[in-house]
C-alpha cells in the first residue's frame, strides 16, 4: 500500500503518485457484501477489519473492499452506508458465478471469481491460497480535492499492460474505488439493535475510468479521469483502490491501494 501526502494550494488539495506493485504479482481484491441489518454480518466485518490491518492472508497480499447492500433495510434498520448500486453489483456477481439471482450476506467475492460466506475463515484462507494472481500494471495517479465542493478528481495514466494479459482477456476495465475507514454506528433497531458497529474500507464510490486493450492493440498509454464526492471531507481516513476487471466475465486481476493522508 502506498501513502500519499496531500498538498494545499488555492483551495485545492493535490497529490501525484506513480503506482507500481513491487511484487511480481498484484494483491488480490476481496469484496465483502454486508449490512448492518444482518445479525450474521458483524463476524465477517470483524474478520475483514483484521485483514485490512494485516494487508495479507497467509502471506498473500490482499486489498479488501466492503460494500453495504440495501436489501436488509426494510427489516427494522436502515444501513447508513447501504446503496442499491452495491446490491446490483452483488447480483451481477451472482449471475457471473452461476448462482442465478441468489444473494446473501455476508458474502466475500475473491478476485471476482469465487464467492464464499464472509465469516468462514478457513474457507476464505483456502480460496485465497488457490486464487490466480496476475502481473502488475504501471500507472501515474494524480488526485485533486476541491475543498469547497468536496469533490475528488482522480486522473489516471496507464501504461500498456504486460503481454501476459493477451491470453487472458481482450480488454480490462480500470476501476477506481473510494473507501472510508473509522466509521462507527450505534444501531438502534433491527437484528443488531444495541450494538456499536465499526466499519472499515467502506466503499463510498466506484467508477470505471476506461478500458485498456490487450494484444496487438496494447501499444500506447491510456488516460482517463473520474470524479467522486468525498463524504464528510475526512480525506485522511479515506483511500483509493485502482484495480483491473474483465468487463465481460467480471474476473478481477488485482490492483493497488493508496491511503490518503494530510499534514495540513
Amino acid at each position: 500500500m502506498s501513502q500519499a501526502t496531500l498538498s494545499l494550494a488555492n483551495g485545492r488539495v493535490g497529490m501525484e503518485l506513480n503506482a507500481q506493485v513491487s511484487d511480481a504479482q498484484m494483491p488480490l481484491i476481496l469484496e465483502l457484501f454486508t449490512s448492518q441489518g444482518c445479525s450474521s454480518c458483524p463476524p465477517a466485518d470483524d474478520l475483514l477489519k483484521h485483514v485490512a490491518k494485516q494487508g495479507a492472508i497467509s502471506g498473500i497480499p490482499v486489498i479488501p473492499l466492503v460494500y453495504h447492500v440495501d436489501y436488509w433495510d426494510h427489516l427494522g434498520w436502515t444501513d447508513p452506508f447501504g446503496r442499491k448500486e452495491w446490491t446490483q453489483r452483488q447480483r451481477t456477481y451472482a449471475e457471473k458465478l452461476g448462482e442465478g439471482k441468489k444473494v446473501y450476506t455476508p458474502q466475500l467475492v475473491i478476485q471476482g471469481s469465487v464467492g464464499e460466506v464472509g465469516s468462514k475463515k478457513d474457507a476464505i484462507v483456502r480460496n485465497v491460497s488457490q486464487a490466480a494472481r496476475y502481473p502488475p500494471f504501471t500507472a501515474k495517479i494524480e488526485v485533486e480535492l476541491d475543498l469547497h465542493s468536496l469533490e475528488l478528481e482522480v486522473d489516471l495514466t496507464m501504461q500498456p499492460l504486460p503481454a501476459a494479459y493477451a491470453s487472458l482477456t481482450s480488454s480490462a476495465d480500470v476501476m477506481v474505488a473510494l473507501y472510508e475507514d473509522g466509521l462507527r454506528t450505534d444501531v438502534r433497531s433491527g437484528e443488531n439493535s444495541g450494538r456499536s458497529l465499526e466499519s472499515v474500507h467502506v466503499v463510498r464510490s466506484l467508477e470505471r475510468a476506461f478500458s485498456v486493450p490487450t494484444g496487438e492493440s496494447n501499444r500506447e498509454e491510456k488516460r482517463g479521469k473520474v470524479r467522486m464526492k468525498l463524504a464528510g471531507g475526512k480525506w485522511n481516513r479515506c483511500g483509493l483502490v485502482v484495480f483491473l476487471q474483465d468487463g465481460d466475465t467480471w474476473r478481477v486481476f488485482g490492483g493497488t491501494q493508496i491511503q490518503l493522508s494530510d499534514d495540513l
